[in-house]
């Protein structure tokens, strides 16, 4: 948007009134080429999507591939978008763990931020173990249903790329600012 402020201010100082005709030429051409990429950039998709909140209800996940040879799962979801992120609080001993916790994101460039959500089981010792993973791609289709509260059943992947039966069970709800 900052090269069109530029671009205009810049045919406004090339008045064509006050110039002689190779300036008004450039003006006219200007004019064109301001006008051509001001239509453009209007049928974009990109631009029709503003900024807002992304709440997220996390409410269960089901079926669990259990990663504790000892007991189930001690679960936890992560999310994150852009560079903030959010955790749920651990549920113990649970393949069908429930949390119903929400959390809310800024959203401040709906087409190339992400909403990443991972499952993991934590370890009492060492480093935690991925149970399954999502990546909803852009959030424009969450965006398009602006002010509407979505339900999805995420397909958990886990990291062999297994599709088991796991999934994470999610409203969603935008609200452009």
């Amino acid at each position: 948007m900052v090269q069109i402020k530029e671009t205009v201010q810049y045919c406004k100082d090339l008045n064509p009134k006050n110039s002689e005709e190779n300036k008004e030429q450039e003006y006219d051409r200007r004019m064109r080429r301001y006008r051509l990429l001001k239509k453009t950039i209007a049928t974009l998709p990109y631009w029709r999507y503003r900024n807002g909140k992304l709440k997220v209800h996390v409410i269960k996940a089901i079926n669990l591939e259990k990663v504790d040879r000892k007991a189930e799962n001690d679960s936890y979801v992560k999310l994150s978008v852009g560079n903030q992120k959010y955790v749920t609080k651990i549920k113990k001993n649970s393949k069908d763990p429930q949390w119903n916790e929400t959390f809310e994101f800024v959203v401040n460039d709906p087409v190339r931020e992400l909403l990443i959500v991972k499952v993991r089981h934590k370890n009492t010792i060492g480093k935690d173990t991925l149970i399954g993973g999502v990546v909803l791609l852009t959030l424009t289709d969450i965006i398009d249903h602006n002010g509407e509260e979505l339900n999805y059943k995420l397909t958990l992947i886990e990291k062999d790329d297994n599709h088991e039966g796991s999934y994470l069970v999610v409203d969603l709800f935008y609200k452009e600012e």
